[in-house]
Parts: structure tokens; C-alpha cells; sequence
């Protein structure tokens, strides 16, 4: 008989819940979208929605549609009744028996949060501590995959050395973006400087 085991518990294989055969546990086969709010009203919805198409369809993710994840998102923004939230949500192939190719078949996982994100707007206007990091993560950085490892390590070494972000530098010396943010500098003030053209990681 197959079986799995969760935690100290060992099941039939064949009873396992589907939430533990999630390509996205396995092999992080997914792809997600944060969006936020201000003032009770989500921002840029509609762009970070074709972005969200844009990412499920270059990692072969076809059969979702895109009107029916933008009213889920309303109706959970809607439900939890906060002005200023985060909006995440991600979306995986679906569930099925470990293996890296999969059935044409497949239906996607849908998961959402709503939380609070209060505007520290005016706290990060003082500046905050950051440190470099070696830009780990994979060569499409366009596709906001569940990927996310890479950012986790670097963001958790600028935690212990007491920082808030982790600037990533590629092999090169030039930086690509923040761990977990989207990367501005100005010089001289006269002209903006941005890392790379790399889809920021929250």
C-alpha cells in the first residue's frame, strides 16, 4: 500500500488531501499578484491583473479565467473591510501525484489573503538599513513564480545583520531590485536610476 505520512500520521496514499499534492509545494509551480489599497480603494487592479495573465501564460497556466479571479479579489477585499490591505493571491497548476511533467487536464489552485498594511509611508521617508546580497534567483524574473527562495535567503541575512532589505547585485556589480522591493536611486538630483528591469518580489 502507498502511503504518505503528516507530521507523526501515516495515510493511505489514495486518502491524502489534495492541498498536500500541490504542485506548488513541490516544485513551487505557480505564479502570484500582490495588489494593496488605499483609502478602501484597491490600486491599479486592472494592470496587476493583465500582469497576472501575462505570468500564467508563460508558464503554460491557461485554463484560468482572469474575470473570475478579479471578482474574488472584490469579494474577499469587500468581505474583510479594511481600507489599507494587502491584497495577495497566488495561483499553482494544481494537485496531482508528484511528477515534473503534467496532464493538460489539470486544474489550478486558487488561494487569497487580505491583511492589513498599515501606510509607514512617512517612517520609511527617513530612510531604512539595507545590505547587498548576490543576486541568487533564476533568469526569468519577469514571471513572478512561487519561486522565492533566493529572496527569502537574502532578506533573512539582512535581518541578522540588522537591516530591513537586501539590495540584489548580479554577477556583474550592477544592482537588480530589492529582495522584496522594487529598486530608485537619484543622482545628483537631477535624474532617476533604476536597477534592472526585474518585476519586484513582495
Amino acid at each position: 500500500m502507498q502511503v504518505a505520512m503528516i507530521g507523526d500520521k501515516i495515510v493511505p496514499l489514495a486518502e491524502l488531501e489534495p492541498i498536500y499534492s500541490d504542485r506548488g509545494i513541490y516544485f513551487g509551480d505557480g505564479v502570484y499578484e500582490v495588489v494593496r489599497s488605499y483609502d478602501g480603494k484597491i490600486f491599479a487592479l486592472e494592470e496587476h491583473l493583465q500582469r497576472f495573465a501575462r505570468n500564467l501564460s508563460a508558464i503554460g497556466i491557461i485554463n484560468v479565467d482572469i474575470d473570475h479571479i478579479r471578482s474574488r479579489i472584490k469579494k474577499a477585499f469587500d468581505a474583510a473591510g479594511i481600507s489599507n490591505a494587502k491584497v495577495y493571491s497566488h495561483i499553482t497548476r494544481g494537485s496531482a501525484p508528484r511528477s515534473h511533467t503534467w496532464e493538460a487536464d489539470l486544474k489550478p489552485n486558487f488561494f487569497l489573503t487580505v491583511t492589513e498594511l498599515p501606510d509607514d509611508t512617512e517612517e520609511k521617508s527617513k530612510g531604512i538599513p539595507v545590505s547587498t546580497h548576490p543576486d541568487w534567483r533564476w533568469k526569468r524574473c519577469d514571471i513572478k513564480s512561487l519561486n522565492l527562495l533566493a529572496n527569502v535567503l537574502a532578506r533573512q541575512d539582512a535581518a541578522q545583520k540588522g537591516c530591513d532589505e537586501a539590495i540584489l547585485v548580479d554577477e556583474s556589480g550592477l544592482i537588480t531590485e530589492g529582495a522584496g522591493s522594487a529598486f530608485f536611486a537619484i543622482l545628483g538630483q537631477t535624474r532617476p536610476l533604476r536597477g534592472r528591469s526585474r518585476t519586484s518580489r513582495r
